[in-house]
């Protein structure tokens, strides 16, 4: 499953290169955030490299259950 998840981000990724707007504003968004054209170019062999346990550690790190917030959504009642 892991692996088809980045296979779909890849793909993703790639088809939106084909829209003029989505490349662009991917471009910027990188450019103005401090990355290179060469970061943009190299994010599907980056997320290729990505494995499990790395996603472990990041989530360990970063995700404070304490700090977690859980929202439910109820279907309203039909009157």
């Amino acid at each position: 499953e892991f692996a088809s998840v980045k296979t779909r981000l890849i793909a993703d990724y790639t088809f939106e290169q084909d829209n003029q707007f989505v490349l662009a504003n991917t471009y910027g968004q990188a450019l103005a955030t401090g990355e290179s054209i060469a970061d943009v170019e190299d994010w599907p062999n980056r997320i290729r490299a990505v494995q499990p346990e790395d996603v472990r550690k990041a989530a360990e790190t970063y995700l404070v259950r304490k700090e977690s917030v859980t929202g439910r959504m109820a279907a309203k009642a039909e009157e």
